[in-house]
């Protein structure tokens, strides 16, 4: 009768054994995947924040040129133009460049004359009279 007792708990450690392993490892073999696109996800915003922050270097960089050409005013020109004059040099605005288009013309200026003048192409000055009449 000795013997019973320790029997019982030994059959009773067996059974929950076999209970509770297999939902043990039903939860170890979920929760890997759930960790895994942690961690993904870390990462993921590790190297967004990485390329965020290149992207706002760039920027700054940028803006940093734009004012240092604003403060210097280079003159913009068209590609494969060369201005005659140093007023010329610097585009008009939509409204004075149509000024200064009908204002040569009526002064008996060609469509070349005034294109060289104001350093734009013979065609964009032809557009703008002809948008005129």
């Amino acid at each position: 009768m000795d013997y019973l007792l320790p029997l019982a708990m030994l059959g009773l450690g067996v059974v929950l054994i076999l209970v509770f392993t297999p939902l043990a490892w039903r939860k170890t073999r979920e929760q890997p995947p759930e960790q895994v696109a942690t961690f993904e996800q870390v990462l993921e915003q590790d190297l967004l924040a990485s390329q965020i922050q290149a992207l706002e270097d760039q920027i700054r960089l940028l803006k940093d040129e734009y004012r240092q050409l604003k403060k210097e005013e280079q003159p913009v020109v068209e590609m494969g133009e060369k201005p005659a004059t140093q007023a010329a040099q610097v585009k008009l605005p939509d409204l004075e460049l149509y000024r200064a288009v009908f204002q040569a013309y009526e002064a008996g200026k060609s469509v070349a004359e005034i294109a060289k003048e104001l350093g734009r192409g013979k065609g964009e000055i032809q557009l703008i009279l002809n948008l005129r009449r």
